[in-house]
């Protein structure tokens, strides 16, 4: 798998090409000076989600992301921030208050540790992004053998135990995010689709029983938007593009400063 590669570019017009999802990354740490900002930003139910956190660091995840969420939508649509206006999904999926916001662009984010992940489409609803921090799980096959197809089990554990650990997350981002785009989350069966796993294989996925019958095509990426970080990004649709960028900190979204390109791979 590629990884990321840094340069600078200028903050992009609001807008798609046709059949584009704009993926975004953001750091926590990049942004602390403008935690207070972002804060200020958030709606009455978010200011009491983030309250409940018991961590003090789970509090600052929580809010950042929320934050630059509502900056990054807000850019899109020409809003401030604090304007916007979230609806809930039954598994507690955000989007944008139709009524409100009646050309609001879809969206979809994860965060993992310190990474935050935001995909973004003007075209496409089934849309979903996962972001995991590799790190070493000691009961890592059992848990592949309980959630995984037999497939992607049978795959993880015939690798060399020093290409487990990446595979694993990489079949887990994958399947999350396929779930995610589907709007069922892990109510849906991890082990009724296949994912490819094995570095270098281009990302596949492969339904046993299609979830709808209009979903003839669907597309899989995965790539790395930091170093130790697995993601992946799946669309209900095929062929679709793709641009991702990684946000600097910058003090408001119209304001000037400064975005890094980032590389993805299949």
């Amino acid at each position: 798998m590629e990884k990321p590669s840094v340069a600078p570019c200028p903050l992009p017009e609001p807008g798609f090409a046709q059949h584009e999802v704009q993926l975004w990354c953001a750091n926590v740490g990049d942004f602390s000076s403008e935690l207070a900002s972002l804060q200020a930003s958030l709606a009455p139910d978010e200011l009491a989600r983030a309250g409940a956190y018991r961590f003090a660091v789970d509090k600052v995840r929580y809010v950042t992301a929320r934050g630059l969420l509502r900056r990054l939508l807000g850019h899109y649509l020409g809003l401030p921030a604090a304007a916007l206006q979230f609806r809930y999904g039954p598994q507690g999926r955000p989007a944008l208050c139709a009524l409100r916001h009646p050309r609001a662009p879809h969206f979809n984010l994860s965060h993992s540790d310190e990474m935050i992940v935001y995909a973004v489409s003007e075209r496409h609803e089934l849309l979903g992004v996962d972001v995991e921090r590799s790190r070493a799980l000691p009961d890592m096959l059992d848990i592949s053998a309980r959630f995984f197809s037999k497939r992607e089990s049978a795959t993880l554990a015939a690798l060399p135990s020093g290409e487990q650990q990446d595979a694993f997350f990489r079949c887990w981002t994958r399947k999350e995010a396929a779930v995610k785009a589907l709007g069922t989350g892990l109510s849906h069966p991890l082990d009724n689709f296949d994912v490819t796993l094995v570095a270098g294989a281009p990302a596949q996925l492969h339904w046993h029983a299609a979830p709808a019958p209009a979903l003839a095509a669907w597309t899989l990426h995965g790539f790395e938007p930091a170093a130790g970080y697995i993601a992946a990004l799946a669309v209900g649709a095929p062929h679709p593009t793709f641009a991702c960028r990684n946000l600097a900190a910058l003090g408001s979204m119209r304001g000037a400063g400064r975005l890094h390109q980032s590389s993805l791979a299949g």
